[in-house]
């Protein structure tokens, strides 16, 4: 059974980052305001993300990326593209990267499950079974009928009793 853990565990963050969309300009924006002096262009950030959309869509991850900093720039406060730099860098496995986005967007989009998914994601992958069981647990509060985080949670806790700690405890 050990040798089928990494095997579940890709399986699963391969279908899941495969699924993975970027946000555009047609979802729920989040928290889109501005902090106390600081300039925000919401229409620049909006062109970016559609732009980001259709560089994606064309397989330039790169431009994609690029257009991602600049929305970010635009406005620091749109969790789209925070989440959607998320996307990117858990595509390429970069988890560091990829939980400091998906944490931002969390909290810049706290009633949206994606972020929640995306964080929960990087700690399956990277061993963090009981911290990844919360986090699918997070996401179904926000989205009862995901099923990915339902797999997920199941997976995670799977996983969490074959570790070592649990077994010792039987």
């Amino acid at each position: 059974m050990t040798a089928l853990r990494p095997l579940a565990i890709i399986a699963f963050a391969g279908a899941l980052v495969a699924s993975s969309a970027l946000i555009g300009c047609s979802a729920t924006a989040g928290n889109r305001g501005s902090d106390a002096g600081m300039l925000v262009d919401e229409a620049a950030a909006d062109r970016l993300l559609a732009e980001a959309r259709v560089l994606f869509d064309a397989g330039d991850l790169e431009g994609t990326e690029r257009s991602l900093r600049l929305a970010i720039d635009a406005n620091p406060f749109d969790g789209r593209a925070h989440y959607n730099l998320g996307v990117l860098a858990l595509r390429e496995g970069r988890f560091s990267t990829a939980a400091v986005r998906f944490e931002r967007a969390a909290e810049l989009m706290p009633r949206d499950a994606r972020p929640q998914l995306g964080i929960a994601s990087v700690l399956l992958q990277t061993g963090r079974h009981s911290a990844a069981a919360d986090a699918f647990k997070r996401v179904l509060e926000l989205d009862p009928s995901n099923r990915a985080a339902s797999e997920g949670l199941v997976l995670a806790l799977d996983l969490q009793q074959q570790e070592p700690s649990h077994r010792a405890d039987r």
